[in-house]
């Protein structure tokens, strides 16, 4: 896979982040299977540093039935932010539970816990969160989607203690 995030905070401070993956999936049985994905990421900080950090991600999914899927999953990787100029190296563990209610309709029940520290400053947080999805197909190459979000940061600097409660609607075209 090939991504890439260009992160803009004013004031003439970008970052961008290129990302580079490959990986295997691994079937256990017709209905578990495993995904491992490697690769690196080319960060150019917002003080203009290039780094080259590594990514992995580990997930075991299991199809519980025809329209239900679970998934347990494991990311380390370095990142930008929109709020701070530091990199943040980071872990997080994830569960999702997915479902798809029609043909058109799918949604997600997701939790995860992570931790991080912020190279510069040597601020450590710990975070926690869940999410609710929808997904509705409009046409075959577009799709409407709403979500709540909630984060709780819990960080060994008090003043960047928070928790954030996001509601999101999008629609996204694949071309």
């Amino acid at each position: 896979t090939c991504d890439f995030l260009n992160r803009c905070l004013g004031n003439d401070q970008d970052s961008y982040t290129h990302s580079r993956a490959g990986g295997i999936r691994r079937y256990f049985s017709p209905d578990l299977y495993g995904d491992a994905r490697v690769g690196a990421d080319f960060i150019q900080a917002f003080d203009d540093t290039d780094y080259v950090r590594p990514v992995i991600q580990v997930s075991l999914t299991d199809e519980l039935n025809e329209v239900t899927t679970f998934q347990v999953a494991f990311r380390k990787r370095y990142s930008t932010t929109g709020f701070a100029q530091d990199l943040f190296n980071q872990w997080r563990l994830s569960a999702t539970l997915g479902h798809q209610f029609s043909e058109r309709l799918n949604g997600a029940l997701a939790a995860f816990y992570g931790e991080g520290e912020y190279l510069t400053s040597n601020r450590e947080d710990a975070l926690t969160g869940a999410s609710l999805s929808l997904i509705y197909d409009i046409t075959r190459n577009m799709k409407g989607t709403l979500g709540y979000y909630f984060t709780d940061v819990d960080s060994t600097s008090i003043t960047q203690d928070y928790t954030k409660n996001m509601v999101s609607a999008g629609i996204s075209v694949e071309f």
